[in-house]
């Protein structure tokens, strides 16, 4: 619930090692998975904590429910990386429903849930006056967004893998105004992502449309997989970036 990153000091009985064989050899517990150098901890403080009180308030609330306090939190401005975070930590929600949750299955709840508001939420509002195609690329990403005018809301993503050897795999997924119905396995958390930076965006331009994104990813070029907040980065900045 902090608002800025906690100080933290870290004093070790010895130098810490990298070493497996004196990790053994000084009785160290090798059983969990290895992050780094390491030593005997002998004290361990912190700074004192500056709390967000957009996130206390949802937090010490036992009797609301995670969507009404994922939205509400939204609502105030507290970002979306945020509300993720701490709603996979089990700090939201009333109290016998509380739970730790991975953080991929968070990033995706988190993303739909805001998504699926935001899309009732720009349903009074004008449609746009003609077809918009916007790109953008990064990390070996490719993107085109294409905005279209309609009076309903229907959303599509299509993702292309091309490998070192040029083979070619393909997945899509869709949704009309009835929200998607199952769980869009072939894409995953990358359908919620794209879906919430357009969602956004439209509702901050008050318009509305169908939408359709285009993702081409080059092996040779996303080396390593970075997770789905680079698919948002990837498509939120349609007010941004070049439109065609």
């Amino acid at each position: 619930m902090a608002n800025k990153p906690v100080e933290t000091e870290a004093t070790f009985e010895k130098r810490p090692v990298a070493d497996i064989g004196q990790v053994i050899k000084n009785g160290l517990n090798t059983d969990s998975a290895p992050f780094g150098p390491v030593a005997a901890l002998k004290t361990f403080r912190t700074s004192s904590i500056s709390v967000d009180r957009r996130l206390e308030d949802a937090y010490y609330d036992k009797d609301l429910q995670a969507k009404n306090a994922i939205l509400s939190l939204y609502t105030q401005g507290i970002d979306v990386s945020i509300i993720q975070r701490i709603f996979s930590l089990g700090m939201l929600g009333s109290t016998k429903k509380r739970r730790l949750v991975p953080t991929r299955w968070s990033i995706s709840a988190i993303d739909d849930t805001i998504s699926s508001h935001l899309v009732k939420d720009i349903e009074t509002n004008a449609t746009i006056d003609s077809i918009e195609v916007y790109k953008y690329s990064h990390l070996g990403n490719y993107y085109s967004i294409i905005l279209i005018p309609d009076q309903v809301w229907s959303f599509e993503m299509q993702e292309a893998w091309l490998d070192t050897f040029n083979n070619l795999g393909l997945a899509v997924d869709f949704e009309d105004v009835n929200g998607l119905d199952h769980y869009p396995s072939s894409i995953a958390g990358a359908y919620f992502a794209a879906k919430l930076a357009v969602t956004e965006h439209l509702s901050k331009r008050r318009r509305k449309s169908g939408a359709v994104v285009l993702r081409e990813i080059h092996s040779e070029e996303y080396v390593m997989p970075l997770g789905v907040w680079q698919i948002r980065e990837g498509s939120v900045r349609l007010s941004q970036i070049a439109r065609m």
